[in-house]
Formats: structure tokens, sequence, C-alpha cells
């Protein structure tokens, strides 16, 4: 219609052509509803009505170039201000540690214990997650050949036999790793920090790896699109974040000073957090404050700089939170996309359906159990104080509605922060000081199971930081 009106005809061609039309649409109007009937469009309506209940319930991830919330408000000069308040604040920290030790022992000491100690064995740190990578990378040919052989498979019954073989096949790989990287760490006699590191990467691998799984299995099973390529595998298993797609918002090139800038204020972060742990001052609510700033911001914006990645929206200002719910979406934005994408949508999809609070209760429990698992292997014991947390405190606080004004809500939600990460710390150091300084019967699998803190206060000021693991 366009093309006929862009072309140089007449006007009276052009009359008859919209009077053919207008006369067109007149019929369909008047004779669809005689053609189709009523149970027609009661069945469009239950279903514009389910897609529409179904959307509202299940967003998915939408990505878009966009910067981080908080290179966004240091912008703002007053901003700018309060964070070069910290940076004096950090530097009169050193300052301060390193003049009272010179005067007090005559050693010149920058507060670098705690990472010495916690970072030692670098090489068998990195012989572990260039295994891993290797690993994971190995999982990409093996998606192919299967999606290639099911192919071949003209019976439906084979072919339904050879998909859940490789669905369980991937079950298994993904628990295997999870136990193998686990079992190494502890094998290697990993230093806590080190421990912490390594495992978190093992947990970044397989949420990846299910990621990609199950974004691509359906493709295949339906025959729908092509399968990713290696490319794009290769780009999503570093880039910054946890939920796959075939492309994302790209920027148009790397600013190396922006790159440095992030690593230089990461170094900084890690630093300081070296040292608040050496002086033991306030470190509940600030090693929180630091991991935060150190790996959500500063660390992953350098990645995504390198990357080209365009969406850097990995929080929100959950500082501004007045609700748990809030807090608990606005925090980690990268870990919390991955629970809600294949955890809690695929779970009420499937299994739980208009159940929505069973999909949240099996988000806590494995968000609790995977913090457990490094918890747990970090110290070489089980103390299970953050998984009762989430599922105690964190499940309380998302179902029990107490209607509060918002500047309340949030106040209480600092004063958990504060208490909730410094119980944290207090109760994790005094097993970790006590396991170090009180004899006990490592030969009873109790010794790993009961907390030694409980009959032994191991606490000592001087000798619980060495540069060994031993």
């Amino acid at each position: 219609m366009i093309l006929i009106f862009e072309d140089e005809v007449n006007l009276p061609i052009k009359l008859s052509v919209c009077e053919n039309l207008i006369i067109g649409i007149q019929f369909a109007v008047q004779n669809t509803p005689e053609r189709i009937s009523p149970e027609f469009y009661d069945a469009v309506r239950e279903a514009h009505k389910s897609e529409h209940t179904c959307v509202k319930r299940i967003r998915l991830k939408e990505f878009a170039c966009r910067e981080s919330l908080l290179t966004d408000l240091l912008e703002v000069p007053h901003i700018r201000s309060i964070r070069r308040l910290f940076v004096a604040i950090f530097s009169m920290t050193i300052l301060l540690t390193v003049l009272y030790n010179l005067a007090e022992f005559g050693t010149l000491n920058l507060g670098l214990g705690v990472f010495k100690a916690g970072f030692a064995k670098p090489h068998l740190s990195l012989a572990v997650w260039v295994t891993m990578q290797t690993t994971t990378f190995c999982v990409y040919p093996c998606f192919i050949g299967w999606a290639c052989y099911r192919k071949r498979l003209k019976h439906g019954v084979l072919r339904a036999v050879f998909d859940y073989a490789y669905y369980l096949g991937v079950f298994t790989f993904q628990c295997s790793f999870l136990v193998l990287v686990t079992c190494s760490v502890v094998w290697l006699e990993l230093p806590p920090a080190a421990t912490v590191a390594v495992l978190m990467e093992m947990l970044r691998f397989v949420m990846k790896i299910h990621a990609f799984f199950w974004s691509n299995v359906s493709r295949v099973v339906d025959n729908s699109t092509g399968v990713a390529s290696f490319r794009q595998f290769a780009y999503f298993l570093f880039a910054p974040t946890l939920v796959y797609r075939d492309e994302y918002p790209r920027t148009s090139g790397i600013r190396w000073p922006v790159v440095f800038r992030h690593l230089k204020e990461f170094v900084c972060c890690v630093w300081l957090f070296s040292l608040v742990y050496e002086c033991a001052s306030a470190a509940g609510l600030m090693s929180v404050l630091l991991f935060f700033y150190c790996v959500q911001h500063c660390w992953s914006n350098a990645v995504a700089e390198v990357m080209c990645f365009g969406d850097r929206q990995f929080y929100e200002d959950w500082w501004n939170a007045h609700t748990f719910a809030q807090y608990m979406r606005r925090w980690n934005g990268i870990v919390h996309d991955w629970l809600h994408t294949y955890v809690y949508r695929e779970s009420i999809e499937l299994v739980f359906r208009e159940r929505r609070w069973l999909g949240t209760v099996l988000v806590f429990t494995i968000s609790a159990f995977f913090h457990e698992i490094v918890m747990t292997a970090a110290f070489r014991n089980l103390y299970p104080v953050m998984a009762i947390q989430f599922e105690v405190g964190g499940l309380t606080f998302m179902f029990v509605k107490v209607h509060m004004s918002q500047g309340l809500g949030n106040t209480m939600l600092w004063i958990m922060h504060c208490l909730g990460n410094g119980v944290h710390v207090l109760l994790y150091a005094m097993e970790y000081y006590a396991r170090r300084n009180c004899p006990a019967d490592t030969s009873s699998l109790l010794h790993y199971a009961v907390p030694v803190s409980w009959s032994c206060n191991g606490i000592a000021l001087s000798g619980n930081w060495s540069t060994s693991w031993d």
C-alpha cells in the first residue's frame, strides 16, 4: 500500500484503492463474529490472561547499556567529595598504623599480615583456577556432540532416553565439579582467604554452566534456532553476568584509564580489608562495605570494561531499601538475576506453579547451601551461622510483613546489617582462633561438626596470624 502511494499514480486510482480497502475491512468486521464460535474467543481471552499473569509473575532479565549506580553518583560533586573523604581516612589509617608500629615495636608494618596469611600458596590457587577454567571449556564440545548425535536418532523413545541420560550427565558433572574442587582446596591446605576466592570462582563456573545449558537445551530439543557458537560461550564465561544471552549490549571500546582506576581501587580495598582485620576495628560492617565496593563495583566494572560489556547495573540502591525483600533484590544483582531466572522462575513454571512462596524457600535454601560450602571449606569445620540466618532470619523477614514507615524500615535494615555481619565475624573469628590455639582430637568427626569455641576460649592477642597455614 505504501509502495502504491509513493509511486506517481493519478488520484482516481488512489481513491479506488482506498474504497476497496474500506469495503474489505467492513466485510471482515461484519462477518468474522459469525464465522468464529464464542468458545474461540473465550480461549483467546484465557490465553491472553494467562500470558499476562505469567509475564507479570516471571520477569525476565533485560540487558541495556547503563553505568553502575555509584559511577553515576560519583559524577555529583557532593558525592565525589564524600569519596575523597574516605580516601583521606584510608590514607591516615595507613599512616597511623605505620607510625604506631615504628614507635611501639620498631618495625615497619603496613597492615598486610592478614593478606599474606590469607592468600598464601598463590601458585596452588592459580593451578586450581586454571584446571576449573579448562574443564569448563570442555562443556561446549560435549554439548555440541549431544546436539549433533541426537539428530541421528530417528526413534522418539531412543532420543528421549538419550536426552535424559545427557541431562543426568550434566547434573552429575556439576555435582562432581563442586565436590572435587572443594576437596582439592582442603587437600592442598589453602588458607581461608584463598579458599574463599577459589570456591567463589567454582560457584561462578557452576552457575554459568547451568545457565548456558538451560538456555540452549530447549533450542536444541525444539529445533527453534541454532546452537550458540563457541565465541558466544567463551564471551559468556568471562562476562560479568550469570544470565546467558547470545548477544549482550556492548560498548565501542576499552577505556584503559577506567580499567586501571578500578583495579587500583580494588587493590586499595583489599589492603584496607587486611588492615581492618589486623586491627580488629569495626570488622563486621566494614568488611561487608569493603566487599561490596571491592568486588561488586570495582572488580565487576573493571571486567566489564575489558569485555566491553555494556550493562553494568550490578547492584541497585540497596542502602535505601526499607524492606528485606528490596534489600535482597538490590544487594547483588549478578547473583540475584541467576537465582531469579534459573531457580525461582523455573521452579514456579515447572514445579510449584502458583505457590510462589515455595520458590522463595528454594532460593534461600540453595543460597544458604552455597554459602555454607564456602565457609565450611575455608575454616575446615561446619559452623552453620549463615545457614541459620538465611533459613530462619531471612525467610522470617521475607514472609512476615511489618507495616512501618520507609525511614524506620531503612533504619531497621541498617541495624540488622550491623548486628548480623558483626555476629558473623565474631563467631567465625572465635571458632578460628579456638581451633588454632586449643588442643583437640582431630581423629573424631565430631571435631569438625561441634564448635570448639563453645568449650575452649582460644582467643589470644598474639601469635594468631602467620604466613603459612599450619
